[in-house]
This record gives C-alpha cells, sequence and structure tokens, in this order.
C-alpha cells in the first residue's frame, strides 16, 4: 500500500473556513451527491487538472490543509466539466466520502489547488505507529507538534 501511494499524483488544496476536522466532516457530509451510481463528495474548483487522467490511474487523493497542516486525505474518484448560469466552465472533483487521517505535516496554505507527488505526501495515520486513528485530530496534532508521534 505504501509503495502504491508513493507512485500516486495527488492534489494539495486548502480547506479553506475550516476551523478543524470536525468542521470538514460536516461539510463533507452536506457535499455528498449521486455521481454515476455512487455517494461521492463533490468539490469545485475554476480549472480542470491537466494530469487528471494521470491523478486516476495512479489513485491520487486530494490532501487537505488544516489549520496549516495537512491532516487529512479523500480519494479522487473521477472529475467532470460543468458550466454555471453564465456560462463559466468549472471542474467538478468527485471525492470518496471517506476521509482518511494522515500523519500531520506542516504546511502553509495555497491558492486553488497544487499537484502533490506521493513521494512528498504524508502517510496515512497507523501505517507507522499502530492504530491511533480514534483518537482525536487535535490530539494527534498535538502530539505530533511535540514529536511524540
Amino acid at each position: 500500500m505504501i509503495w502504491a501511494m508513493s507512485k500516486a499524483l495527488n492534489l494539495l488544496r486548502t480547506a479553506a473556513g475550516i476551523r478543524d476536522l470536525d468542521h470538514l466532516k460536516a461539510v463533507m457530509k452536506r457535499r455528498l451527491v449521486e455521481h454515476k451510481g455512487q455517494t461521492l463528495c463533490m468539490i469545485t474548483t475554476r480549472r480542470k487538472p491537466t494530469r487528471d487522467d494521470e491523478i486516476l490511474k495512479t489513485g491520487g487523493s486530494i490532501y487537505w490543509i488544516c489549520q496549516r497542516m495537512i491532516q487529512v486525505r479523500q480519494k479522487i474518484v473521477d472529475f467532470e466539466m460543468g458550466h454555471d448560469d453564465q456560462g463559466r466552465g468549472f471542474c467538478m472533483i468527485f471525492l470518496d466520502p471517506e476521509l482518511i487521517l494522515t500523519n500531520p505535516l506542516n504546511k502553509k496554505p495555497v491558492q486553488g489547488w497544487r499537484y502533490l507527488k506521493g513521494s512528498d505526501a504524508p502517510s496515512d495515520l497507523g501505517e507507522q505507529q499502530g492504530d491511533i486513528s480514534e483518537l482525536p485530530a487535535a490530539m494527534v496534532r498535538d502530539l505530533k507538534k511535540l514529536g511524540l508521534l
């Protein structure tokens, strides 16, 4: 699993306006839609990533920056273009609703989105330290800052 993740091309995006991971979970619940027979989360962006095929083929995820840290990811399932009422195009990104906690990694916010190579992405929480996914996200972040995780 770790080898496959290191080969994936991912997106990095700031979770603007999100207070904490519980807030992100609540927001993603409100973004649930039916898409091609699946219940997925949908987010939008102005431009479609030019490397969308590579992201899908390699099993890429979107890594969310929350409170100046990458703390969670969601697997990207599909991209689709749409148009608003004024005819302006936008890209819909469909995500697996499961939020996968990652080992926290300090990261400055970014405008829009950026590509993130799998080799630069933090590992999933619990891959290196037993199963600590049940701990509150704030506690995990604080323990990481203290160097205890």
